[in-house]
């Protein structure tokens, strides 16, 4: 931020502390308006940090440190709204006080404050909104129209107490939402999302298939692991008292995390507990409140609309990211998180660990790479 730069620089601790931008010319002219970054150790930590571990210039912290975790977005719907970096020890902890209103209200008055550009970047979320929002009904739906499907089918999702085989459970639970809201919706409705007795009317012909599903072990497929772990370079990071701690893992006849090594019918044995599934429901909630979820659903709509002349009116879209993306991704981590604790069962401290590795790869763009891709392919597949 200018004023961060402005700051540093008044104090004295710019040049030490931050990288710039060259200007193309190869002069180098201190402005507020280039591009700075602030400059890392070998080990990749932030050059502030003191021997503790501790912020050495914590009165004098930039912007992102001030409201870290709490990150400002500008929503499609020309709003701002306040997402959160699940990576933050402090919210993973269940032992930490509870994130207060205030808190976020004052992130995001300083966010306001700081960033000069703010009402552009609306004015762009706008234009976004107008030039794919057709491609795709359900992601630009009033929160409220659209919420009151999404969450009672979400809670459906995790409904399912000690189950075993999640991912079979969440493709079965996509394919009813699919099928049963392009039934309502296109057959019924003529295309048309109007109601909230629309949503109800799925939701009962949803519940309904759920109720005879079948939960079966689990079988690990290791290439669809091999794929989900290549998306964080194959590490993970867990906690150990209160710290974080990265692993590498490996899949080959048995399933190595650091030095440890666990056998697959271990992992497959486990079940999910009712808080660890709450814990699931409420990411799921808010992954579905944050714009670049639904820019992301506009984006594969747009690809079926555009390359492959089908357009996408119903919830199928959003199903199939929940079951095969976020569901598939979250298991496999949460699988080994267990694994790696010496646990019985799939807790809390194992799904939130599983969601924040995930959900780092969200924040950092991997929605719109990885996943879309996935979105994609169940396109073609259904010509």
């Amino acid at each position: 931020m200018p004023r961060d730069v402005d700051h540093m620089r008044r104090k004295g601790l710019l040049e030490d502390t931050c990288n710039f931008t060259t200007p193309p010319s190869g002069e180098y002219i201190p402005t507020t308006t280039e591009l700075t970054r602030m400059r890392n150790v070998s080990s990749g930590a932030c050059i502030w940090l003191d021997d503790k571990r501790l912020c050495s210039k914590y009165e004098h912290r930039p912007f992102i440190c001030r409201t870290f975790p709490f990150g400002p977005a500008v929503g499609v719907d020309r709003n701002l709204v306040m997402d959160i970096n699940l990576r933050c020890p402090y919210v993973m902890d269940s032992d930490m006080p509870k994130i207060k209103k205030s808190d976020l209200q004052a992130s995001m008055e300083e966010y306001i404050k700081n960033d000069q550009n703010i009402l552009v970047k609306l004015d762009a979320s706008r234009v976004l909104v107008k030039s794919v929002g057709y491609a795709y009904d359900p992601a630009w739906l009033p929160n409220g129209l659209r919420l009151s499907f999404m969450e009672p089918a979400l809670r459906l999702l995790t409904s399912l107490k000690g189950v075993n085989n999640l991912p079979l459970f969440a493709q079965a639970w996509a394919d009813a939402v699919a099928q049963e809201s392009h039934k309502v919706i296109v057959e019924r409705d003529n295309g048309i999302i109007d109601s909230p007795k629309q949503s109800k009317d799925i939701l009962t012909a949803v519940r309904t298939r759920l109720s005879s599903f079948n939960d079966r072990p689990l079988r690990i497929a290791k290439q669809e692991w091999k794929a989900i772990l290549a998306d964080s370079n194959g590490a993970i990071f867990h906690m150990r008292r209160r710290k974080p701690f990265g692993r590498f893992v490996k899949l080959g006849r048995s399933i190595k995390a650091g030095k440890e090594i666990f056998a697959y019918k271990d992992l497959e044995s486990l079940v999910y507990d009712a808080p660890a599934l709450q814990r699931l429901l409420d990411y799921l909630i808010i992954n579905m409140r944050r714009p670049r979820y639904q820019v992301s659903m506009a984006m594969a709509a747009e690809y079926a609309v555009k390359f492959k002349g089908r357009p996408i009116v119903d919830y199928e879209l959003e199903a199939e990211f929940i079951s095969r993306a976020l569901i598939a991704h979250i298991d496999a981590i949460a699988r080994i998180q267990a694994a790696v604790h010496k646990k019985s069962r799939i807790g809390v401290q194992e799904v939130a660990l599983a969601i924040a590795n995930m959900d780092a790869q969200i924040t950092s763009g991997y929605v719109d790479g990885t996943i879309l891709a996935e979105l994609k392919r169940e396109i073609n597949q259904a010509d």
